[in-house]
């Protein structure tokens, strides 16, 4: 249970920053599961950052946006799968809230944080150029921002 561990925000901005040029999946799970159920300003402004950094990987970036996900919402759908089925035309699937409880607080959110994750997912939703599961993921955090009223900065 590393999310119990009081450095588990911080080493997993430490993890997702070294694998930003990396395209395994299963390199990321232990990393969604810290984001999963721990809450952490260190943590979010890395995700932020590898998610909207053009010149990482576009699984880091996935995994990025997914981190926002559950980084500011209480939806527990994204995930590699659901955006692999997601197309641009048909969204993402989420709205789906478990009983997980609240995740654990490490270190506080910026207060503007949806605000900075909607600018950099529309952002990246738009940019042509990004991959298209990419966009989809950038698209998926923009859904969840908006549809979500449970969270709180």
């Amino acid at each position: 249970m590393i999310h119990a561990c009081p450095e588990a925000g911080d080493a997993s901005a430490a993890a997702l920053d070294r694998l930003r040029s990396d395209g395994d999946k299963a390199h990321f799970t232990p990393l969604l599961r810290v984001a999963f159920n721990v809450r952490d300003g260190k943590l979010f402004a890395t995700a932020l950052d590898v998610a909207g950094d053009g010149n990482a990987n576009p699984t880091a970036r996935e995994a990025g946006f997914i981190m926002l996900v559950y980084q500011l919402t209480e939806d527990r759908t994204a995930s590699f799968d659901g955006i692999s089925r997601a197309t641009e035309t048909s969204g993402c699937p989420l709205n789906s809230v478990d009983d997980r409880g609240m995740p654990t607080l490490r270190s506080p959110l910026p207060s503007d944080a949806a605000e900075r994750a909607d600018s950099i997912a529309s952002s990246v939703a738009d940019d042509g150029h990004a991959p298209e599961l990419v966009r989809v993921a950038a698209d998926c955090v923009a859904q969840a921002i908006r549809q979500n009223s449970l969270w709180q900065p």
